[in-house]
């Protein structure tokens, strides 16, 4: 009895921890520097953060936005 108890337990704890959405921060860039950043909750949990990921570099710097 104890053993099954600490097995749905464990599966308990396994689906809380999972169900949590993960936070993606990103920066936005300007010409190279940082001009914002953000915190936002991941809407899709099956996606990661670095999938919103969008910039390119031209001689000015680097613009656009990162997310990690």
């Amino acid at each position: 009895m104890k053993k099954a108890l600490c097995i749905l337990a464990a599966g308990i704890i396994v689906v809380a921890f999972s169900s949590c959405n993960k936070k993606c921060t990103c920066k936005s860039y300007e010409e190279g520097k940082v001009v914002a950043t953000t915190t936002m909750e991941n809407p899709n949990k099956n996606v990661k953060c670095s999938s919103y990921t969008q910039t390119y570099t031209d001689e000015d710097g680097k613009w656009g936005v990162e997310c990690k």
